[in-house]
């Protein structure tokens, strides 16, 4: 528990989002980093980026004096493409919370049990924490959990030493260093301090027992499948799934498809490659059965909790609405939307485009392959593995 309740009424800031400089106070402040080694300079980097201008730092936190919880959360859904939920620790001051999108109140102990859990979901999750040992705010990566030691191991951007280290906190919290950065302290320390984190959406529905993957039996049972006649064709097992090489009943000459399941039978990427050729023609100048395929593939391929988006995305592949747009284009009205920006990759005018979903992702692009011009589209749904 806080005991000086002054620091209720203060705002707390985190620092750790990049290296810091030799100033040091209640919260770190940092500095530039030469290089890009691995993936937390990479992160580092991004923030510093972010913060570089008056506005970015309104939004994102200052380098120099850290970020308030909001302005992290926006960093980390800025970085990834996709906002994290916040578990939020009780019993603890009070901070700003209102724009951040999902927020679970939970008690300490609760949040550390459950993040155990994630932990022992998938072994590819990383998860950033904010503590606060009464006087300092920090920032730290959480790796993994040894059930054998009750042990989180954790990244500290703090390049010397870790401020959970025993000497650098006033909790007496006693982090061990493992190797360079990375440290470890026991569940129970961490609990004594642990004032939030950020966990990504797809790991806090797995725990929380929600479906937002799909399965192949769910794709093979569906009206894409059905009503296009797709049969498999090949397969190809690897370390982390099996590739599955498609055909349609018919225009097999312009359509490939090919999905990749992990090793619990759920879609991994999904991928749609049509010939550009065969986008346009008569009789309408744009190929009607173009535009079926590719309503109905999204429909198809997606995450169940990201439908509603896709359809506001499938809506565009309405002859109506493309003939509308091809008239724009052709009359150099330029618009600056989701919706034209992906339409100018299906009319050739530019080479991508990318939409995040909660957890989805989906690609717009177009490539040439053999001497023949391609449009890809590419579902990729949020698998724990």
């Amino acid at each position: 528990m806080f005991k000086d309740n002054a620091i209720a009424m203060e705002e707390i800031r985190f620092g750790g989002l990049t290296v810091p400089s030799t100033e040091q106070g209640n919260t770190p402040s940092f500095k530039k980093k030469d290089g890009l080694n691995n993936e937390f300079d990479i992160i580092e980097q991004a923030f510093i980026q972010l913060t570089s201008s008056e506005e970015g730092k309104k939004q994102y936190g200052d380098p120099d004096k850290g970020a308030t919880l909001e302005q992290i959360w926006r960093v980390s859904g800025a970085i990834s493409g996709k906002n994290p939920v916040c578990l939020l620790a009780t019993g603890k001051p009070d901070v700003p919370v209102s724009e951040i999108e999902k927020l679970v109140r939970v008690n300490p102990k609760q949040m550390v049990d459950a993040l155990k859990e994630i932990f022992g979901l998938s072994n590819n999750v990383g998860i950033q924490i904010l503590y606060h040992d009464g006087k300092t705010g920090h920032s730290i990566s959480l790796q993994s959990f040894d059930n054998s030691t009750s042990r989180f191991i954790y990244h500290d951007p703090w390049p010397d030493f870790s401020l959970l280290s025993k000497e650098y906190n006033v909790a007496n919290i006693d982090a061990q260093r493992v190797n360079g950065q990375i440290w470890s302290l026991t569940d129970d320390e961490l609990e004594q301090v642990v004032f939030a984190a950020l966990v990504p959406k797809n790991f806090w529905a797995a725990f929380s027992g929600e479906k937002f993957t799909k399965s192949f039996d769910e794709l093979q049972q569906s009206d894409f499948w059905d009503y296009f006649h797709i049969r498999i064709t090949a397969e190809q097992n690897d370390m982390d799934g099996t590739t599955f090489q498609l055909k349609t009943g018919g225009f097999q000459s312009e359509i490939s498809l090919y999905v990749k399941i992990n090793m619990a039978g759920e879609l991994k990427e999904s991928n749609l490659e049509i010939n550009r050729g065969w986008l346009f023609g008569p009789p309408y100048g744009i190929n009607p059965f173009a535009l079926d395929v590719i309503k109905s593939f999204l429909g198809a391929t997606v995450s169940p909790f990201d439908i509603l988006g896709t359809n506001y995305v499938r809506a565009l592949f309405d002859m109506e609405l493309i003939k509308d747009y091809a008239q724009k284009f052709n009359n150099n009205l330029d618009e600056h939307s989701m919706y034209s920006d992906i339409l100018k990759v299906y009319f050739g005018l530019t080479e991508s485009f990318y939409i995040p979903f909660d957890y989805s992702d989906l690609l717009f692009k177009n490539v040439v392959l053999d001497d023949t011009q391609l449009l890809i589209i590419k579902m990729n749904i949020d698998v724990l593995y």
